[in-house]
């Protein structure tokens, strides 16, 4: 009887420390995905910021008596850890050189015009990554 009864101790006492040691494991896999996560998230924040101010630096230097910059496009190339697509699409407010935007009260002397809005998002290959990543930042410059 006594034998009997230790075996099953014996029995409950390591399914308990394997139950423990299952748990620590999903804890431990969970905490780094967690980190990988944030990482990645401010990586995209940080290629956002940095290709909102390429986007006015782009649009600061173009002739807009040649034409409208409307898009611009860019990629991560091999920094980040996933490779991440950029695009900004820009939004005219106003008359800026041959650029006619959206007019918001009619008269060029608005001194919203010259205004831009800067839409950027950044997204990955989808094809490769478990999680879709897609990022949007605006801005509102005026040039």
């Amino acid at each position: 009887m006594k034998r009997g009864f230790a075996l099953i101790i014996a029995i409950v006492f390591v399914v308990l420390i394997a139950s423990l040691g299952v748990l620590a494991m999903i804890l431990s896999t969970t905490a780094s995905k967690q980190s990988a996560d944030m990482y990645v998230k401010d990586q995209v924040e940080i290629y956002a910021k940095s290709f909102t101010e390429y986007a006015v630096l782009r649009l600061l230097t173009h002739d807009f008596n040649t034409g409208c910059l409307d898009e611009i496009n860019g990629d991560s190339k091999t920094y980040a850890a996933t490779k991440l697509k950029l695009n900004a699409k820009i939004t005219y407010y106003g008359k800026i050189g041959n650029c006619t935007g959206i007019s918001l009260t009619g008269d060029n002397k608005n001194p919203s015009s010259g205004t831009v809005m800067i839409d950027v998002f950044v997204t990955n290959d989808t094809n490769k990554e478990i999680l879709p990543i897609r990022y949007h930042k605006r801005t509102l410059q005026k040039l």
